[in-house]
């Protein structure tokens, strides 16, 4: 998850990107290798106003122990995976950042392979192990675009300057604003977890991998997590997803652009955020004190499963309490799906306005 902190208020929004990884196999033919995820992980703003020149706090532990050269931090307006393109946020500039402080690995110095909307810092490359890391850059000019989501992919490599093998990645979120004034005003604030099962005030959150086993043919594979709100913006909040469908290399179990019924038999994912009977799975939502979220109808109705990137899956109209949200995964296969260990990179995003 990631933090930002303003100086003249004390919250604007919190989004979370807690990756969630979904892994199912129809055979066990093939081997991956992949980066290890930096967490926990955070950004701190000095200042989130637009166009702002500011200082940026990155915090993260690192999870594989290995040579570490460089670390890479790469903003993006569009999207946190590392799968997507990747647009630089308007009026961003990093060039002229420089390092403030480090701690856990140190000894970096910014690197020549920085621009104006990547920040690269670089060091001998020498052998590090796990452990919290904490960078903070002066000199950075905020983006230009107000109340826009920004996005960080963070990359450390084994040599210099952003070259070499990748070790770990990892991504954070942060908003931008415009300046204003708040006296005598209660502060605002906004409370999203997530996680294969969390408690409804987020006290609690227990998981982020989810294995939906051997699939069938026959029958639907399923599986669940659940994340939850809360917010005393009057305007409410609103909860997004990103991701790919399930992959395999270059296959693909297709994702059900429209609502529709699961059929075993013919490749397909989807979700909803609904208890269903046919598969029996999921729960609809959970509401506690004063909560009035609702899902997104494109998600609400059972037995109906849809996936498209960048929809919206819940949110409310105005303050709110907590509501709890469970989604249900559905997987079907064809007898023509090629075997191979498939897996689905999903992000979920929660906005308030303040």
């Amino acid at each position: 998850m990631s933090g930002m902190k303003n100086t003249s208020k004390k919250l604007r929004s919190l989004s979370a990107a807690l990756v969630l990884l979904f892994f199912g196999g129809i055979t066990s033919l093939f081997n991956s290798a992949n980066a290890a995820d930096l967490v926990p992980r955070t950004i701190l703003l000095g200042s989130s106003y637009a166009s702002e020149v500011t200082t940026h706090t990155f915090q993260f532990l690192t999870a594989t122990p290995s040579n570490i050269g460089s670390i890479q931090f790469q903003y993006c307006s569009n999207s946190p995976l590392f799968t997507d393109p990747c647009t630089p946020p308007a009026g961003l500039d990093v060039s002229g950042a420089s390092i403030s402080s480090q701690s856990g690995i140190v000894g970096f110095g910014v690197g020549g392979a920085t621009t104006t909307s990547s920040l690269v810092i670089t060091k001998a490359p020498a052998f590090e192990a796990s452990v919290n890391v904490s960078y903070t850059f002066d000199d950075i000019t905020n983006p230009s675009t107000s109340n826009s989501v920004n996005y960080v992919r963070i990359t450390t490599y084994d040599n210099v300057n952003g070259t070499g093998a990748v070790v770990d990645t990892g991504a954070v979120v942060f908003i931008t604003e415009d300046p204003f004034d708040v006296t005598a005003y209660v502060p605002p604030y906004m409370t999203f977890c997530i996680g294969v099962t969390v408690a409804i005030d987020c006290s609690s959150t227990v998981g982020f991998l989810a294995d939906f086993g051997e699939f069938s043919t026959f029958t639907p594979s399923t599986a669940t997590s659940q994340f939850s709100v809360a917010t005393n913006d009057p305007t409410g909040y609103n909860t997004y997803i990103n991701g790919q469908t399930m992959t395999s290399g270059a296959n693909i179990i297709p994702n059900m652009l429209v609502q529709s019924a699961s059929q075993p038999g013919n490749s397909q994912f989807g979700i909803n955020l609904r208890s269903n009977s046919n598969p029996s799975v999921g729960s609809n939502p959970q509401a506690g004190p004063v909560g009035n979220g609702v899902v997104a109808s494109n998600y609400n109705t059972p037995n109906q499963f849809r996936f498209v990137n960048g929809d919206r899956l819940a949110g409310a109209p105005n303050s709110s309490g907590f509501n709890r949200y469970t989604v249900s995964y559905l997987v079907n296969i064809s007898d023509e799906q090629k075997p191979g260990v498939y897996a689905a990179t999903l992000t979920y995003t929660s906005i308030a306005s303040f």
